[in-house]
């Protein structure tokens, strides 16, 4: 019986980590991919089932894994050479304090002994001193990221936009928006680099909070000591996946060749791109004509993907040839 209780009791544990991990993987495709229709001006002309959402969700959590890796091996190796150039530079010291160990070595105890006096006769100044630093961290460094962020989400509507519309928006999000719209440009790096740098920003928020949590685990006031803490690493991690719509999600759609009667497609002279298909109509983009175009599916008699392309670049500006709407 015992037994069958324990396999029952790794059953129910195992479902609701499933449950919980498909809720999160849902929250964070659908923030995803609210954030890219925001920025491209489409938010709110339709809708995408539960399972689109949660295979969202699960590419921004494997992007994330292989980012936060990559940093982690990169700043290993920065760490690693800073460590060797430092022992290069810093052999002639050694040497010359090497000569005066004993005057050191009688130093540094006496500035040991003045600690421990100090920690003993007051236990809590340590603990209170890190925690007020730890303050001034998140208020002067981490806030600092807040306008990052903010920077970011405020680009949209970029479809109905060219790059000279960018001059609208100031700072990053001026140089955000031209990247978006000039990928020719090489600001491939750019935008990579600026959602490294978000998402530093809150590995560190959740650093700081971590280390503020312990500091107060012995005041009864520990929750709103950290509720500073908590509600900076929160936004943080709600906005992480928004960014990541903006600046990392593949802007790419299937480009299509449509035989139809209908009227309104005869007029595209352009790259055509299915932006959805649903059981009812085809959502359509009209690159050149910069509107979007739901076409039910009775009007259409023949379909062709061509390619998938992004929605944005140079190429796309010259008309297509053979023509994507004939009768």
């Amino acid at each position: 019986m015992d037994l069958f209780k324990g396999i029952a009791l790794f059953i129910g544990w195992l479902t609701s980590s499933f449950v919980g991990i498909g809720v999160i993987l849902y929250a964070c495709g659908y923030l995803v991919t609210r954030a890219q229709l925001r920025l491209l001006g489409l938010f709110g002309l339709f809708e995408d089932n539960p399972d689109y959402y949660l295979q969202e969700g699960a590419n921004f959590f494997v992007i994330l894994i292989q980012t936060a890796t990559y940093q982690i091996i990169l700043g290993l190796a920065h760490f690693g050479i800073s460590l060797l150039f430092f022992f290069a530079l810093g052999l002639p010291l050694a040497m010359v304090l090497f000569k005066k160990r004993e005057q050191i070595v009688r130093l540094g105890e006496k500035w040991r002994a003045s600690f421990v006096g100090l920690a003993a006769g007051h236990p809590w100044l340590s603990q209170n001193a890190i925690f007020v630093m730890l303050l001034f961290v998140l208020i002067i460094h981490l806030t600092s990221y807040m306008n990052e962020f903010l920077s970011t989400l405020n680009v949209s509507y970029l479809l109905y936009k060219s790059a000279a519309d960018c001059n609208q928006y100031s700072g990053k999000a001026a140089q955000i928006c031209y990247g978006i719209l000039t990928p020719e440009a090489g600001s491939r790096e750019y935008l990579d680099g600026h959602f490294h740098r978000l998402l530093w920003a809150t590995l560190q928020a959740g650093l700081v909070l971590t280390l503020a949590w312990y500091l107060t685990s012995a005041t009864r006031l520990r929750f709103w000591l950290t509720s500073p803490f908590i509600a900076l690493f929160i936004m943080y991690v709600l906005y992480l996946p928004l960014a990541y719509g903006v600046l990392v999600r593949p802007i790419r759609y299937p480009v299509v060749n449509l035989t139809s009667e209908n009227k309104v497609l005869a007029e595209v002279n352009g790259p055509l791109f299915l932006l959805k298909k649903t059981e009812h109509e085809f959502v359509l983009w009209d690159f050149q004509g910069k509107r979007a175009l739901w076409i039910p599916n009775e009007e259409i008699k023949a379909a062709e993907v061509s390619r998938i392309q992004p929605l944005f670049g140079s190429d796309l500006r010259e008309p297509l040839s053979g023509g994507a709407t004939r009768k």
